[in-house]
């Protein structure tokens, strides 16, 4: 019995949900640059490295049948590079 082909479905409380659909015994990557990715917005406090952030995802089967999983914390952290910067943020700089 291999893993079940299904949808991806992330929601916070206020977002809308992600429908990404995952093949049997397959995954996704949700990175940015490379499609569909997950990015949290619109944080009540400040996202400082070393905090976490509690993260459910929702399934649900090609038979309708959903599970969600457990609750589990994403530590925050410096990103490995620079996000690059619109070009009328470096011509500002310039000036």
């Amino acid at each position: 019995t291999g893993a079940p082909a299904g949808t991806a479905t992330p929601v916070t409380g206020n977002g809308c949900p992600l429908n990404l659909e995952i093949p049997a015994n397959g995954y996704i990557a949700l990175l940015p640059g490379q499609g569909s990715y997950l990015q949290i917005q619109k944080v009540g406090q400040a996202l400082n490295s070393g905090a976490n952030v509690g993260l459910t995802f929702q399934f649900a089967d090609s038979q309708g049948k959903q599970w969600a999983t457990d609750s589990f914390q994403v530590p925050m952290g410096v990103p490995l590079t620079a996000l690059p910067r619109a070009s009328s943020d470096i011509e500002e700089a310039e000036h």
